[in-house]
């Protein structure tokens, strides 16, 4: 009975958080707090009646764990404050997978906190809802060309996924499946119009080499070009609807005037000498450049209020000071935050059902 009222108050506080992130943008204190709270008492007097206090102790270690995930997301300013403390509630209610839930459902249970399980689980849920989300905002805003930019170029995925489906076909006869990756790097390591060469004679010697007829050897390998291709794809159109999302629907010119506390500035503002620079790259683009270039400083800056924290009264007078010395030009942009706390209730409720999606997904393909 303790279990399911503990279950349940994870869900609850779940689902509260999502509605009031999806309204407000905001998950208030008193929700995460109580029901952190609510977990670490609430085992401690378990463990006190029962003379066990083995789940109060499992619940401290999960807490600590998702503390320190929580507090270097924070840090990276991928995470606000409150999306990490809804982390830390349920790692707190639930730290490992219910006992009772398993006469419901046919779970694949990890080895690690129960509370890494639904981590995982949330951060695959963002892909596809970011990208059912950028598609939204691109119709809305009149941008769905932009969305639709890597598939004007198909030949690019084509190539790639004749490479890496000639990476795969070799490597499960020499190398095994976890040297795929190094076929790889000797593929890209030669010349393109010889590595596409190369690729065509390793998948012609798979087929031959192999076990098994010639025609079903050569459907397995054009099944897994098929896959290839539309994972190659499909993670180009998200990629590139996060991109959507960063520079064009989730971000607006907003006068420095009207700035308030909070407010998370979408370009890196920072100081170069004796001059105020911008940089409106994104991550991914910054590694790009600090691999080329093997520079690694501005993997390592953090701009004014870039952070999850946002800008402070602080920075706010100092960007004014950089205009009115001509600096700066006004306006700047900030990020507009997309709800988080309903991909964590997706997270949480596929850990339930289904437990780790990524161990369900390798018995799937491997068995």
């Amino acid at each position: 009975m303790v279990e399911e009222l503990f279950v349940l108050l994870a869900l609850g506080g779940a689902i509260a958080a999502s509605i009031t992130d999806i309204k407000s943008r905001l998950i208030p204190n008193k929700l995460t707090f109580s029901l952190i709270g609510a977990g670490i008492f609430g085992y401690l007097a378990f463990g006190v009646l029962r003379g066990d206090f083995s789940m109060f102790f499992a619940s401290i270690k999960s807490l600590g764990v998702m503390f320190a995930i929580g507090y270097l997301f924070w840090m990276l300013g991928a995470w606000s404050a409150g999306d990490a403390k809804e982390f830390l509630f349920i790692a707190v209610l639930v730290p490992v997978y219910p006992a009772f839930l398993y006469t419901m459902f046919n779970p694949h249970v990890a080895g690690y906190p129960f509370i890494i399980t639904v981590f995982v689980n949330t951060l695959l849920a963002i892909f596809p809802l970011v990208f059912v989300y950028s598609i939204y905002l691109a119709l809305k805003k009149g941008i769905f060309s932009g969305f639709l930019e890597p598939a004007k170029d198909p030949k690019k995925f084509l190539e790639a996924a004749f490479v890496i489906t000639a990476a795969i076909s070799i490597s499960s006869i020499f190398l095994g499946r976890i040297m795929v990756l190094l076929a790889l790097l000797l593929l890209y390591r030669i010349e393109r119009k010889y590595r596409l060469l190369l690729s065509l004679l390793l998948i012609v010697a798979y087929i031959i080499l192999t076990s098994g007829s010639l025609y079903l050897q050569t459907m397995l390998v054009l099944t897994n070009f098929a896959v290839v291709f539309f994972l190659i794809f499909a993670l180009s159109l998200m990629l590139n609807s996060i991109n959507i999302l960063r520079s064009d629907a989730l971000v607006e010119a907003s006068r420095i005037t009207k700035l308030s506390d909070g407010d998370i500035i979408a370009e890196e503002i920072y100081i170069a000498g004796d001059k105020v620079v911008r940089d409106e790259r994104s991550m991914v683009e910054k590694i790009k450049d600090a691999a080329k270039t093997g520079s690694l400083g501005a993997l390592h800056r953090r701009g004014i209020g870039t952070g999850a924290a946002g800008v402070t009264d602080e920075d706010i007078e100092l960007l004014k000071g950089y205009v009115e010395k001509g600096l700066l030009e006004d306006p700047v942009k900030v990020k507009k935050s997309m709800p988080f706390a309903p991909v964590v209730l997706v997270g949480l409720v596929a850990a339930f059902v289904i437990g780790d999606v990524m161990l369900a997904i390798r018995v799937w393909l491997y068995g």
